[in-house]
């Protein structure tokens, strides 16, 4: 299974309003891993975004997947800054 949540940003005087996709959710069963299930997911995941002109698509990656994303074109980001607001 896999998740595309979209999030419409909202226009400013700098900017023109935006629409991006949060990827998440990724999980395949442990005896169908290493097959090519996660790629085909991330792919269908990443032709739904594309299908619905998202700007770009997003994630939070474990230290597990995070070839898997890469392999597929995934890069980081440095631009993002995160206020955690539960201690």
């Amino acid at each position: 299974m896999v998740n595309v949540k979209i999030f419409d940003r909202m226009p400013s005087p700098a900017a023109a309003g935006s629409r991006w996709g949060y990827l998440a959710n990724l999980f395949v069963l442990p005896a169908a891993r290493r097959q090519g299930t996660g790629t085909s997911l991330v792919r269908v995941a990443t032709e739904f975004a594309r299908g619905q002109a998202l700007e770009r698509l997003v994630l939070a990656p474990s230290e597990q997947s995070r070839p898997l994303y890469t392999r597929l074109g995934f890069r980081p980001a440095h631009e993002l800054l995160v206020l955690p607001l539960i201690d």
